[in-house]
């Protein structure tokens, strides 16, 4: 993005910062770009983000000494005191408008410190503030922007700001702040004695749910109008319990619950409508503070719309407050004064911040010269309340021990580390070397804030990292601290997205604290330790180790969670073990079945989807099948609910897990039972591959079961299914298709006529000699199925399926050639004919295409296979049979066919068979094929040779009977059909999703 220099003016000063360039984005985007309406919607007005120091370890690089504590301690407690009516003291707030130079507040703190023990009846308190609210725009203090020229170092500034107010109050001076920013006080609030909300955030809701929570003392100013309704209901609002968003010390998004603070009070400082510091105005905000608290505390702020933003008349608003504090004005409980080293204000330099003058302060800001008034107090003050003297409770305060030398320089290294984070290295050298001092350290805070950063910087960047780095992480892990284990454990399962991490991560002994986390109270413990193990269990070596870790059983109790991101995890790692038979076994035995088959109905479209890719994979194992169909009744109809989910990835791991499902009887029936037909069929006319691969399988292996073929049928399938044989984009439909239909086609002779009036044949014919070599196998051996019907036999050969069955007896697949070979013999079959012109198709392909009929024959009878040499004499056999005059001319006077069947007559010389393909005839080719392999069936051969020469040498052509066993016998069909079925089950068993 292209950017210019804008200038941004306050007054004299002028702050310089590239800025986006906003004519390079679109301001109406155009709404049918996606791409440009999500850059249109995006942070297009934000720069950048730049990583903040988390509080947690700044507290511990820059630490309060006990003398600080002690002063901060005792100026709470008497603020606190002064402010409920139990102390006389007057609390005065005094100090500089805004601090702009360490240096020069230091030298103000020496000058306040030397005349606190003159003012006995006085809690003086600093006034420190380093944020600038603004009306418009402008410098906005030291934190913001230290060193005043636009760099807006803010990590260098809250440094500059905890190490200042440290040194100050370790002199004995306490500090008061303004509370503008609400993420700042989590760095500082550990040394502030009092606290303010400014005239422009006392109406705010976040700085009242901030007072709510802070340990000291807070005034709210009243509005800018004048008004103290507002800072009367910030009272009250401060007051009572709050829980809303922030940031924890070690910078962690968080619900922040908080107790309420009473010590609160109000503050008059003027407005629009002129000052309020009059008695007249003190009685009125005391009557109205009275009407919603037992006490009224009224503190007067002698600068801003009260002085009418002139310095020189903060005197007169004091003189005010004397008069009436002298006349007995009980509400006064304090005063507010700026005041500075020299007074005045200045701009800054146009060659620089580095020309401000001395003591002055700068950019709107009205000055004051140094002094305290000690302000004149009508009621006595107990002789011992003195400055020196500490309140009991100062003395029960306990104190973090200090840091270790090297855990200090490790604390300061990583700040300037992460500073730089995006040029840094933490996975080597130093920078690694601090995070492990971190890690390994007695102090939990240093723990925390080292887990912490390295679940940061994984978050950002993943890589290959060595033992070194997993170490300190891994010992984190074992912490008893929750805010350690939480952040460690995301670490962890951040790395372990990477390959070599995730073996090295086991290796290292990783499981074990990983499991004890699981079994953790804390849900976000559960949550990161079940995610890394989800992550682990990806890689296949990790697998076993985790099934053996004992992780199995929690895992399983955890994916009943009420947290819906540990039962995400949860069942995504016990999916992950479901790609193996023994971690499989492992997960069964753990219970997990129950589980998974409960969550199916979770509202969660993730877990519904592990969970039922899960069962998926667990019903690839016949036992587990049983396991299933005798626990979980429910299960069917519940896969057959999902298959409607609005989620398509859930629909197609239904659809396979009832696929898987279907490969036992019991399964196949009852998936019909439950209506999955005509889910089955929405998602098998789906647009989406995998739905339609997953649904054209399920439906494949259903149509095994001969109670379903017509239930399929009617249900409407056979027009999808004819659609998808051409179906060219995935070969693996087209094999699902036809084999269903070929599934549909084994029991009845109404399906068959069914499924070829429906156009299936006419397609096969179409494709069969252009689709894949599987497909091809599958579509050859439906048109041999279909071939067994006697009524359908003129109906095919009238469709000219021998135009494309006789070349694919050539084809280098054994089970194509097989297939075809055995429609044509199923075709030739005389059985139920009456007509010697049934055979007329035979004659028109006798020597075409290629070679025919003729040299089909040869190829066969010539065959090294039995069960080719077989199909070859069955199918002469038949021809001769048929009576067909020219049929019988043309086997006769065949040079290539009658000396081979006259060799195959004579010879009883073995032959072996073909491991590939089981031809489908109107005889039992199972039968065939076992009697080929013992011998018995090259006897069979031999005679049917020899039937052949002897219907070719005598002169009688009728029908004769054959050898006793070469024709197939009344009720061999239903063997011929259960040895399909078993093919098709053993062809299609089920596998493991992944």
């Amino acid at each position: 993005m292209s950017t210019f220099e804008k200038t941004i003016k306050d007054g004299r000063n002028a702050f310089r910062f590239a800025v986006p360039d906003m004519n390079s984005v679109t301001p109406f985007p155009d709404f049918d770009d996606a791409e440009k309406v999500r850059q249109y919607i995006q942070d297009r007005r934000v720069i950048g983000y730049d990583p903040l120091v988390q509080p947690a370890l700044l507290l511990h690089e820059i630490v309060s000494s006990s003398d600080s504590q002690k002063t901060i301690a005792s100026a709470r407690y008497h603020a606190a005191q002064i402010v409920a009516g139990h102390d006389d003291r007057i609390l005065v707030i005094v100090g500089p408008c805004s601090i702009h130079s360490p240096e020069q507040a230091l030298e103000y703190a020496g000058l306040l410190k030397a005349k606190l023990a003159s003012w006995p009846n006085l809690l003086i308190i600093m006034r420190a503030y380093f944020e600038k609210p603004r009306t418009t725009v402008g410098w906005k203090g030291l934190i913001n922007d230290p060193d005043i020229n636009g760099s807006f170092k803010i990590n260098k500034g809250l440094r500059i700001a905890r190490q200042l107010l440290c040194d100050i109050t370790d002199s004995g001076v306490p500090v008061g702040l303004e509370l503008l920013d609400t993420i700042s006080p989590q760095y500082l609030a550990d040394l502030i004695s009092w606290g303010a909300i400014g005239a422009r955030t006392t109406e705010s809701q976040l700085h009242r749910e901030l007072a709510s929570g802070v340990s000291f003392p807070v005034g709210f100013k009243n509005g800018t109008d004048g008004s103290v309704t507002v800072a009367i209901d910030a009272m009250h609002s401060a007051g009572s319990p709050h829980a809303f968003m922030g940031v924890t010390e070690q910078g962690l998004a968080s619900i922040v619950k908080t107790r309420g603070n009473q010590d609160v009070h109000v503050i008059l400082r003027g407005g629009t409508k002129g000052p309020n510091f009059a008695s007249q105005f003190v009685k009125e905000a005391t009557q109205s503070i009275l009407k919603k608290r037992e006490r009224a505390s009224v503190m007067v702020d002698c600068s801003h719309g009260n002085s009418q933003k002139n310095h020189k008349n903060q005197p007169l608003v004091i003189d005010s407050i004397c008069e009436q504090l002298a006349a007995g004005e009980q509400s006064i409980t304090g005063v507010m004064i700026e005041s500075n080293i020299n007074d005045g204000r200045q701009d800054v330099p146009s060659e620089g911040a580095q020309n401000l003058k001395w003591g002055t302060f700068l950019a709107h800001d009205q000055q004051y010269s140094t002094g305290v008034v000690s302000l004149p107090r009508p009621r006595s003050t107990p002789t011992d309340l003195t400055w020196e003297t500490l309140p009991a409770v100062a003395n029960l305060v306990t104190y973090e021990p200090l840091l270790l030398e090297n855990e200090r320089e490790a604390v300061a290294d990583l700040l300037q580390y992460l500073e730089n984070r995006t040029t840094t290295n933490f996975f080597t050298g130093s920078p690694l070397s601090a995070l492990t001092i971190l890690s390994f350290s007695d102090n939990v805070d240093l723990q925390r804030s080292a887990a912490l950063a390295f679940a940061e910087i994984t978050e950002k960047e993943v890589r290959p990292v060595g033992r070194d780095t997993l170490d300190p992480i891994l010992f984190l892990l074992s912490s008893h601290d929750t805010e350690v284990q939480r952040a460690a454990s995301a670490a962890l399962g951040n790395l372990a997205v990477n390959t070599d991490n995730k073996l090295l991560i086991v290796k290292l002994g990783g499981l074990e604290p990983l499991i004890r986390q699981m079994l953790s109270p804390n849900v976000e413990v559960q949550c990161n330790a079940v995610g890394c193990v989800t992550n682990l269990a990806t890689h296949d070596d990790n697998k076993t180790k985790i099934a053996k870790s004992g992780a199995l059983v929690p895992l399983t109790r955890l994916a009943r969670s009420k947290d819906m991101r540990v039962q995400r995890n949860a069942t995504g790692a016990l999916l992950n073990m479901t790609h193996s038979d023994e971690n499989r076994q492992q997960l069964v035995n753990a219970g997990a079945i129950p589980v998974l088959v409960s969550l199916l109905n979770s509202p969660d479209t993730d877990v519904q989807y592990y969970c039922t890719t899960a069962l998926s994979n667990i019903a690839v194992d016949g036992n587990n099948r049983k396991k299933l169909a005798q626990t979980e009744p429910k299960l069917v109809a519940s896969l057959v609910t999902l298959m409607e989910s609005p989620s398509l990835k859930v629909q197609c791991q239904a659809a396979l897990a009832l696929r898987n499902l279907a490969s036992d009887e019991k399964y196949q029936l009852e998936i019909v039972k439950a209506d999955g037909l005509l889910a089955l069929l929405r998602l098998l006319q789906s647009t989406y591959l995998p739905l339609i691969l997953s649904s054209a399988a399920c439906v494949r292996n259903v149509s095994i079961h001969p109670q379903n073929e017509s239930p399929i049928i009617e249900s409407g399938f056979l027009q999808p299914l004819i659609n998808l044989l051409s179906f060219k984009e995935n070969e693996e439909v087209q094999c699902h298709a036809i084999s269903t239909l070929r599934n549909l086609a084994a029991s009845s002779e109404k399906n068959k006529t069914a499924i070829v009036k429906a156009g299936a044949v006419q397609s096969i014919k179409d494709l069969v000699l252009e689709v894949p070599m599987n497909v091809q196998s599958e579509m050859t051996a439906c048109v041999a199925v279909l071939a067994l019907s006697d009524d359908l036999k003129g109906q095919l050969l009238e469709m000219g399926v021998c135009e494309v069955l006789i070349p694919l007896t050539n084809s280098p697949s054994s089970e194509v050639q097989g297939n075809s070979a055995a429609a044509l013999g199923n075709l030739s079959s005389k059985d139920g004919r009456s007509s010697t012109e049934d055979y007329s198709a035979f004659n028109d392909v006798w020597e075409k295409p290629e070679g025919g009929m003729h040299r089909y024959l040869h190829r066969f009878l010539t065959s090294s296979d039995a069960t080719f040499q077989h199909i070859a004499v069955w199918t002469i056999v038949q021809l001769l049979e048929s009576g067909d005059p020219v049929l019988i001319n043309n086997i006769r006077g065949s040079a290539l066919l009658i000396p081979n069947i006259r060799h195959l007559a004579s010879s009883r010389a073995s032959s072996h068979s073909s491991a590939g393909g089981t031809p489908t005839s109107h005889r039992s080719q199972s039968q065939s094929y076992q009697d080929t392999e013992t011998g018995e069936g090259q006897g069979e051969i031999q005679q049917l040779a020899r039937r052949i020469n002897e219907i070719l040498e005598g002169d009688d052509m009728t029908v004769g009977s054959l050898p006793a066993g070469s024709h197939i016998q009344p009720g061999s069909f239903d063997s011929s059909t259960d040895e399909l079925r078993r093919s098709v089950r053993e062809a299609f068993a089920p596998s493991s999703q992944r």
